[in-house]
């Protein structure tokens, strides 16, 4: 029979993971039940699980130089601040109306918020007092700390904002589209677009988006997408490191599926992707590692 929830679950949104500096502690976000998960890496045993209010939809967090992991509340509206020593939840603290990306600067002790209504809010880690709020474009995502710099991405156009210390956008850039690509054909897709996630990377942002072919579908076997070395799928993922010079991309990943999530080995040369639509494919895996040095 079909089933109906009485809430249904919120929408994939990826980056609901975060491992302590240190590397004991990972702070697993669960969305779908409104909870964050603190877990002993050593041990693997869930420290503290810490429940929140219906419909906060616990996402993005980061760790400051204090002691305290910081998550973004997509549905509440607010920043949570949690105490790593105590397991506790020490604040609460309204942002803006959906959060999405948060981002902590050492040099200054800000927490940068970027909300999907547009503003980017900071704020200081210690005490939730608003230093700034600048009103940007729709739809924002992440937030990276890059050399003096915030660099915040948009979701639906993949487009990443440079601004300045004095809240001016200095710079806009996208993913290069396939036809841009040195070596574009086969595996390449086509329109760069939706951000998932963006990280700090090597020399610069690493964008893990899609690519949408802009050509005809053809309505034969294959035309929808083949497997192999290389994917071309209607809509394939793919990653783009962009820094100062132009967008370097990657070839689509073959047997990536709905990629919504990425993370950097420590010395930044591997990558790990998750890839949400390969769940009901169990022999498909849903966790895949790159090398970025080949």
């Amino acid at each position: 029979p079909t089933r109906v929830a009485d809430h249904p679950p919120p929408p994939l949104s990826g980056g609901t993971l975060l491992v302590t500096r240190d590397g004991r502690t990972a702070v697993a976000a669960d969305p779908d039940r409104d909870r964050v998960h603190l877990v002993d890496l050593g041990s693997r045993t869930v420290t503290a699980s810490l429940k929140l209010r219906a419909g906060d939809e616990p996402g993005r967090a980061v760790e400051d130089d204090a002691g305290r992991v910081h998550v973004a509340l997509r549905g509440g509206a607010s920043v949570l601040s949690v105490d790593m020593a105590t397991r506790a939840v020490l604040a609460r603290r309204p942002v803006c109306a959906a959060p999405r990306g948060i981002a902590y600067e050492r040099d200054t002790g800000l927490l940068h918020v970027a909300c999907a209504g547009g503003e980017l809010v900071s704020l200081r880690a210690g005490t939730g007092e608003v230093t700034r709020t600048l009103r940007l474009d729709r739809d924002l995502r992440d937030v990276i700390v890059q050399s003096g710099h915030l660099v915040v991405s948009r979701f639906r156009e993949a487009e990443l904002l440079t601004v300045d210390a004095s809240g001016e956008v200095v710079r806009r850039v996208r993913p290069a589209n396939a036809d841009e690509l040195p070596g574009r054909g086969v595996g390449l897709g086509g329109r760069s677009g939706v951000a998932w996630r963006m990280i700090a990377g090597p020399g610069g942002a690493l964008v893990l988006h899609q690519r949408a072919i802009t050509a005809s579908v053809q309505i034969t076997t294959g035309g929808y997408g083949s497997t192999g070395r290389c994917q071309t799928g209607v809509v394939q993922s793919t990653v783009s490191m962009i820094g100062t010079e132009a967008p370097v991309a990657l070839p689509s990943l073959s047997g990536v599926t709905l990629a919504v999530d990425v993370a950097l080995a420590p010395g930044g040369q591997r990558m790990a992707i998750a890839a949400a639509g390969n769940a009901p494919f169990p022999t498909l895996g849903q966790v895949f590692a790159f090398s970025l040095s080949e």
